[in-house]
């Protein structure tokens, strides 16, 4: 938008008037740039790849990218490419710039036929005026028709709602195990013992909810678990033990 202002003064000497005129003007936005193609000898290293190791990159590069984007994370082409590729590249099975075309059009085949979206760089006449590290930002294009009550975009960002409740009562038990359970040490194949896990006794764990919602009973529902209660401080019986965390 323009907006331009001009003084003049009357024919007959009276006090200036202003004069203001507005011009509007829209273009469309610039289209991303679609990926790099991928050289005919990247193609062939890709196919070469043990089917599992094949299938293990392209899962984590696609995730990477919807992850990050749906998160507003910025995605760094050099960065979720490592990311994807993990102990692939650490191993020597392959380098990164030997595959990484080839690797990124088929994550943009599987994201576009699972959800409908592509991956696009950076339109061109931004590419010129950016700094260099801008200038490898990916993009997640949501491609799909969406509805005026934007119905599809709804139900891709609230998604975790149905099963929100669930995971709420997942993390309080996971919580409850791991601040009030007790250590379990197990021997390490060299020698020594490690204590990453934890565990919580049913009798605790129910006592615990107990506390945080009434409608939770504070004791385990079970006529098997009630007759258990004189052990419930026996750390030796399995038994007795209905969580974990690690």
């Amino acid at each position: 938008m323009e907006l331009e202002e001009s003084n003049y003064d009357d024919d007959d000497g009276g006090s200036p008037e202003m004069s203001q005129q507005i011009n509007f003007t829209q273009t469309f936005a610039d289209k991303s740039q679609p990926l790099h193609e991928a050289k005919h000898s990247e193609n062939l290293k890709l196919s070469a790849l043990n089917p599992v190791t094949r299938n293990r990159i392209t899962t984590n590069l696609s995730r990477a990218l919807l992850f990050k984007s749906l998160s507003g994370e910025a995605i760094q082409r050099k960065n979720v490419l490592a990311e994807a590729l993990g102990d692939t590249v650490k191993g020597g099975e392959l380098r990164a710039a030997s595959v990484s075309n080839a690797l990124f059009r088929e994550a943009n085949d599987r994201l576009e036929k699972v959800f409908g979206f592509t991956v696009g760089r950076v339109p061109l006449s931004m590419e010129e005026s950016l700094a260099a590290k801008y200038k490898d930002r990916l993009y997640l294009i949501n491609n799909v028709v969406d509805d005026e009550a934007g119905t599809h975009s709804i139900n891709l960002h609230s998604a975790h709602v149905d099963t929100s409740i669930e995971k709420g009562v997942l993390m309080i038990v996971l919580a409850f195990a791991f601040c009030k359970g007790f250590p379990i040490h197990k021997k390490k194949k060299g020698g020594g013992t490690t204590s990453n896990v934890r565990w919580i006794t049913e009798f605790d764990l129910y006592s615990l909810l107990h506390r945080v919602d009434e409608n939770i009973p504070g004791e385990p529902p079970s006529e098997e678990g009630r007759k258990k209660r004189g052990g419930r401080h026996s750390l030796s019986s399995h038994q007795d033990i209905t969580g974990a965390a690690q």
